[in-house]
């Protein structure tokens, strides 16, 4: 009776920050439902799901080797599966989601000593796997006929999804062509919707928690301002490329930190978290300049990631060494 009076002791401070981020996905999941329908409902039961079944596991062979009361705390990382949904491209089968969230769970909690200890997580895993792996499946194309009030309408600008591409294109004035090429590959994320909402929350969770996460959210922040001011200032008077197009490669960062980001995965290490908003930063503006798609700035969480170990042990060793 003891053990299992232990087991089910929670820590309220340590839950009251994903609780609250919780509740306010609950509340935004509604509107993303209204927009992505049955499909987005059924990416939320399986990506929960999925974490319920690896938690109870987690407990069953006990694979950390620590007390299991960390399936109830937030080191286990409930939050990663309740903002996986939000990455999930519609146009990507249901049934892989278990795999891939299971193996990208198993990689980081198993070959990279868990969570704090290193920049990779499984959510970035995950995207990474579907977006780079299956990119082809993860974007709509408008000329494909869909339903009447599906949710899709709102990657086409109002365009009737059933019109063909080049009738779109034909309507489109020609100094508008860079913003009709790029709206008409938008990336069928639930997430992206509304993503200024989730972004002053997450900034408004990290200042009330105060979570270490919030510099990073205010780094990429500034690397969209300066990508879109450059923009702005440079190709816009200068080449007539709207500003809009910076701005939508800019929200595929921001929802990735957002959601991926979270207290228990940004490593203890100030140096640390310097070298990877910075690595990430430059490669996001250096992609938002030169990328065709919207799935570079995926690449630059990916380099990040790579960079940011290989540094801080290179400052490690001269640390070391001066000592």
């Amino acid at each position: 009776m003891k053990k299992a009076a232990k087991l089910l002791t929670i820590k309220r401070t340590e839950l009251m920050p994903d609780i609250c981020a919780a509740v306010f996905l609950f509340f935004y999941y509604f509107s993303v439902f209204g927009r992505f329908g049955q499909k987005f409902a059924a990416a939320v039961a399986i990506s929960v799901g999925t974490g319920l079944l690896l938690g109870f596991f987690r407990i069953l062979f006990n694979f950390s080797g620590k007390d299991t009361n960390d399936f109830f705390s937030g080191r286990f990382g409930w939050l990663l599966f309740f903002a996986f949904p939000l990455f999930f491209p519609l146009s990507l089968s249901l049934w892989l989601i278990p795999f891939v969230l299971i193996s990208a769970y198993l990689i980081c909690f198993g070959a990279f000593g868990g969570f704090k200890n290193h920049f990779f997580n499984p959510v970035i895993l995950a995207v990474v796997f579907m977006m780079c792996g299956y990119g082809y499946t993860s974007v709509l194309n408008v000329s494909r006929p869909l339903p009447v009030n599906s949710g899709y309408k709102t990657w086409t600008s109002g365009m009737p999804v059933s019109k063909p591409l080049w009738k779109i294109y034909a309507s489109v004035p020609l100094d508008s062509a860079v913003k009709a090429s790029v709206s008409s590959h938008l990336p069928s994320v639930p997430g992206a919707s509304r993503g200024a909402v989730i972004l002053l929350f997450s900034l408004l969770f990290s200042f009330i928690f105060k979570r270490r996460r919030l510099w990073l959210i205010g780094c990429v922040c500034f690397t969209v301002l300066f990508s879109y001011l450059i923009t702005h200032f440079v190709f816009e008077h200068a080449l007539g490329i709207k500003s809009f197009y910076p701005l939508l490669f800019g929200f595929v960062p921001i929802m990735l930190f957002v959601g991926v980001y979270d207290f228990e995965t940004i490593s203890q290490g100030r140096f640390d978290q310097l070298a990877a908003s910075l690595i990430f930063s430059f490669f996001a503006v250096l992609f938002s300049f030169n990328a065709e798609n919207v799935y570079l700035p995926v690449y630059a969480f990916l380099i990040m990631q790579i960079l940011t170990p290989l540094i801080s042990d290179i400052k490690a060793m001269f640390v070391k060494a001066a000592k």
